[in-house]
């Protein structure tokens, strides 16, 4: 595929994308607050997408087609907990091992593990739902780094900017590309 056609492909899943629902918009001069306490007039749903069937596989179709472009990998390790949920319907697509990995450290209870599953020797790509400055990111990667694993690659459905990592980050969409799809179907003011 050409780099026209990959994009042109990115853009019309873009849009389904928008269409099946993935960006939520506020009422009109209303916004949502974000983690960090901004406003904005749209959220991605990607923790409800799941329970979209529609959206949910164009999704899934979407991150296996970036997986397919990251270095070598053994296993995929979800980035708890916006991630598990996509990366395990991906293991499960991909009949790949899967872990888990909790960036707020060990569990207080039962086997009180940072990573579940094992890791040690173990090329991982970590599946998140988002990466933004990457925080995230970094916490996993120190976990997997200390259950003895490498991170080759970072996958998720949607990046915004870019982040301070200096591993592989592969999106489903890129947050302009769904910016631009919805302002192109007339979902999102223009101006914005």
């Amino acid at each position: 595929m050409s780099t026209g056609e990959r994009i042109s492909s990115r853009q019309e899943s873009a849009k389904k994308a928008v269409n099946l629902g993935l960006l939520v918009f506020a009422p009109s001069g209303q916004s949502f607050k974000t983690q960090k306490g901004q406003n904005k007039p749209y959220i991605t749903d990607s923790r409800g997408a799941g329970t979209n069937l529609p959206l949910r596989k164009l999704v899934i179709r979407r991150l296996q087609k970036e997986l397919a472009s990251l270095p070598e990998f053994d296993v995929l390790a979800s980035v708890v907990r916006a991630g598990t949920m996509w990366a395990c319907w991906l293991a499960w697509e991909q009949n790949l091992p899967l872990a888990n990995v909790l960036t707020k450290g060990p569990r207080e209870s039962g086997l009180r593990r940072e990573v579940e599953g094992m890791l040690q020797g173990q090329r991982v790509v970590l599946v998140d739902n988002w990466i933004r400055s990457g925080s995230s990111a970094k916490a996993a990667i120190e976990a997997v780094q200390r259950a003895k694993g490498v991170v080759t690659g970072i996958l998720v459905i949607v990046k915004e900017g870019r982040s301070n990592i200096d591993i592989p980050v592969q999106s489903a969409w890129d947050l302009p590309e769904l910016l631009k799809a919805a302002k192109d179907l007339g979902h999102m003011d223009p101006s914005l």
